[in-house]
């Protein structure tokens, strides 16, 4: 039975350090200790739903990374995710740390049914602990000016003793509690419960012990969902500092905004879905510009972090100072840029007098900070930016790859999402491999498990279109890259070939990305 040890917490105990150890140190894990690092974003999705009072969802969320284990070749694994153990204590309402801590590891436990779970838990003196906390919560709300403030408001008499007594009766002896004096001594003793050798820890190359603190920005980028192409980028670009300016190319040929009217009569059966069409760019004759000058500097953006509500701050999306107040919360613990990024997107998706000013910014951006937003952005906001370019893109190529790809990404995401209205889990396996249903489509043809090349050409062609330009290709080459990792009908489609040996003459190298799905 394989093994998953589980770093669960709390905040601001070296959970930044054991985070940046096992992103930097994956490979090195997999090779010698034969253990995969699950997917540390997925994780955070699960506790953003388990936090949420999303108790199914966040399950099946940590079920997907359980089922990832299971089917792979490593022979254990390991998850590190402080949400997983609560809300963050300080932003939450109970004043209790980790109330709920003992039903979170009964949910993880469930999840990770028939594998061996080992669960750790950090217990540094809880003075020095509050202290770390306090630090963290500074750049988040301002209800604790002081330590004592927030020592005041926990609800800690018993000390660790206290919040652990019902997750020991829970977990039993699953249950290892880590007793650091440090974040970096917080990493280690964490390998070496994966190595009590201590080997493992001894031959890490001094320069891998993070420090103290973690970067903001590097915790972004380790925290993201992006690809680990998009990461290694990101941390270059960081490390290589400010490059000089690239000139844009001359706004020339722009297409129209808003867009023109249709110079092809419409049918008469499509005269509601036109009539939509025409409502899509609003006008806004006075509207508040909060973006930067033209000519502001990006690289005094790169080491910001967007801070922004905990909780949905409402307002309306016509007023930008709400517009703001909402963006933020939507993006808060990324880069600055991203932010810049959405409120760029905002102007453009109207019809304002700040057009020219949001498409200089947006250009900008994608010229000169691909590298952090591609490490960083959520998919939906790579889904944005595909349709800027499409209305927006400074050549042809741009629009092109801009409309390539917001189609494709959006009806992929509507077919996700039947999925999961009909209750169909994303990593399921085929019953079958013959279509057993009528089409809904009259003459639209269908096909047979293993017996189609739709998905390898589809891929094909977008990669190929991708590569017409680098600023926009960029964007959807580095959707391509999540997409090859992701739980889709189209790695769906591979492992089923794979299960029922649906080999069938003249498509069996027509693999979604022209080579058979990898096992982990």
């Amino acid at each position: 039975m394989k093994t998953v040890h589980i770093h669960l917490g709390p905040h601001g105990a070296g959970d930044r350090a054991i985070a940046q150890i096992l992103d930097t140190n994956a490979t090195d894990l997999r090779d010698r200790l034969g253990l995969s690092v699950l997917p540390a974003a997925m994780a955070q999705e699960a506790a953003d739903l388990l936090n949420g009072n999303e108790t199914a969802a966040g399950r099946a969320m940590l079920g997907r990374l359980a089922t990832e284990l299971r089917t792979s070749s490593a022979e254990g694994g390991i998850l590190s995710c402080a949400g997983l153990a609560g809300p963050v204590p300080g932003l939450a309402p109970m004043r209790r740390p980790y109330r709920n801590l003992a039903g979170r590891i009964r949910q993880i436990l469930m999840a990770f049914n028939g594998l061996t779970c080992r669960i750790y838990f950090l217990c540094p003196p809880e003075k020095d602990w509050i202290r770390s906390l306090h630090a963290d919560l500074l750049a988040e709300t301002d209800a604790f000016p002081a330590v004592e403030d927030l020592l005041r408001h926990l609800k800690m008499e018993e000390g660790w003793a206290g919040v652990l007594a019902k997750p020991r009766e829970v977990a039993g002896d699953r249950l290892e509690i880590l007793r650091p004096d440090s974040p970096e001594n917080a990493a280690r003793l964490f390998l070496d419960c994966l190595e009590p050798s201590g080997a493992l820890s001894a031959d890490l190359p001094e320069e891998t012990a993070p420090p103290v603190e973690m970067p903001p920005v590097q915790q972004a980028i380790a925290r993201a969902a992006s690809s680990e192409e998009a990461k290694r980028a990101a941390r270059e670009f960081l490390a290589a500092g400010p490059a000089p300016a690239q000139p844009l190319p001359d706004m020339i040929a722009l297409p129209d905004w808003p867009p023109k009217a249709p110079v092809l009569p419409v049918p008469g059966a499509l005269r509601a879905l036109s009539d939509r069409a025409g409502q899509r760019v609003s006008h806004q004759a006075r509207i508040d510009n909060v973006l930067p000058p033209r000519d502001v500097d990006l690289t005094a953006l790169r080491t910001e972090i967007v801070e922004g509500s905990e909780t949905f701050p409402g307002g309306k999306r016509q007023n930008m100072a709400d517009q703001v107040a909402i963006l933020s919360h939507r993006l808060r613990g990324l880069p600055a840029a991203t932010l810049l990024n959405a409120l760029a997107i905002s102007y453009l998706r109207r019809d304002t007098d700040h057009t020219d000013h949001a498409r200089t910014i947006f250009h900008r951006l994608w010229a000169e900070e691909h590298a952090l937003l591609l490490a960083t952005l959520p998919p939906r906001w790579l889904i944005s930016t595909l349709q800027t370019f499409m209305d927006h893109g400074l050549t042809e190529d741009q629009r092109m790859i801009g409309s390539s790809g917001y189609f494709f990404a959006n009806l992929l995401k509507a077919y996700e999402g039947e999925r999961a209205i009909e209750g169909l889990a994303p990593d399921a396996i085929y019953d079958g491999t013959q279509p057993t249903t009528k089409s809904g489509f009259n003459g639209m043809d269908r096909f047979k498990l293993g017996g189609t090349d739709l998905m390898l050409n589809t891929l094909a062609l977008l990669l190929e279109m991708a590569g017409r330009d680098p600023v926009a290709g960029r964007v959807l080459t580095e959707y391509l890259l999540r997409l090859k990792t992701a739980d889709t009908l189209f790695s769906r489609m591979d492992r089923s070939r794979l299960y029922h040996g649906a080999d069938l003459p003249g498509f069996r190298n027509c693999w979604s990305f022209f080579e058979p799905p990898s096992d982990n």
